[in-house]
């Protein structure tokens, strides 16, 4: 066992601190944790390597403190079973949308020293990426696309928890054409980051939109950075080609997850490449900036 895994203990109140040593002496002794201790440490592992603290807890989540970039930030992770570990690992852990960050700061240095940037954050989940991404480049205007209600609650509340976060919040998905949509979970593995929508011709309550509409609704001219982590439905808003050409010819950043099982790679590379792109992938994303925007 690492010796920070016993002087960080400090970092979690006391009361849950004999599940986590009950955790490490049967993981020492080759025996299987049981009940909570392995979400406990878990939250601990978090919690160590995001230097991170924790504030208070609900009945559903922990609010912790958290350093990055030198800077502080609070953040909202909500109980098992849930993904929010995961996707608070890959975005400031591992920090999969550096590549993102570097792409900005390297085409666009005038943008990384005060001009605030437009940022349409869709697959929001709970506003990890909005966070992470205004700890770069403060002041940032983020609209944050998410179709599942409770994680728009968690959105808000991060927000909330970090005053001077320009975000605002549109429940609903990011598709074709200005639509309702009903949410599927039955997608990987089904927690909240792998929630997917399909059209309906039913009135559900749940609204598509877009991307020609939200810059719309913002008067926004052009769009500084699409981050899109929708869960295969690029395919749709790939699938109509001259909307497509429309926004990609005002979009100057990209950060695309695409699905090759639902999504076609191939196509989307193409309008990208038409629209004036050169782009990378680089672990899940696709990376680009749009060379006649520079």
């Amino acid at each position: 066992m690492k010796l920070n895994r016993l002087t960080n203990l400090d970092r979690l109140p006391a009361r849950y601190r004999p599940e986590l040593l009950s955790y490490f002496l049967k993981k020492t002794m080759g025996l299987y944790p049981g009940g909570t201790e392995p979400d406990i440490n878990e939250y601990y592992r978090t919690l160590i390597n995001s230097n991170g603290r924790y504030i208070t807890e609900s009945g559903t989540d922990f609010l912790s403190a958290f350093q990055f970039n030198n800077k502080r930030f609070a953040a909202s992770l909500r109980k098992w079973p849930t993904s929010d570990f995961n996707v608070f690992k890959e975005i400031f852990e591992t920090e999969m949308y550096k590549p993102l960050i570097d792409l900005i700061l390297k085409h666009s240095p005038d943008k990384a020293s005060g001009r605030k940037l437009t940022v349409l954050d869709a697959g929001a989940n709970v506003g990890f990426f909005t966070i992470y991404f205004n700890l770069y480049f403060p002041g940032s205007e983020t609209v944050a696309v998410e179709p599942d209600l409770k994680n728009c609650f968690y959105i808000n509340k991060n927000i909330s928890d970090n005053p001077g976060i320009n975000a605002s919040v549109l429940q609903g998905g990011l598709w074709k054409s200005d639509s309702f949509l009903q949410i599927k979970t039955d997608y990987r593995d089904g927690l909240e980051w792998s929630y997917r929508v399909e059209e309906t011709d039913k009135d559900t309550g749940l609204k598509g939109y877009t991307i020609k509409t939200i810059l719309h609704r913002k008067n926004w001219s052009t769009l500084d950075v699409l981050k899109m982590d929708i869960e295969g439905s690029e395919k749709a808003v790939f699938g109509e080609r001259h909307a497509t050409l429309e926004f990609l010819s005002k979009t100057r950043f990209v950060a695309i997850e695409i699905h090759d099982e639902l999504a076609d790679r191939a196509a989307i590379n193409s309008l990208l490449e038409e629209t004036g792109f050169e782009f990378f992938d680089d672990s899940y994303n696709t990376f680009g900036v749009n060379r006649k925007l520079l």
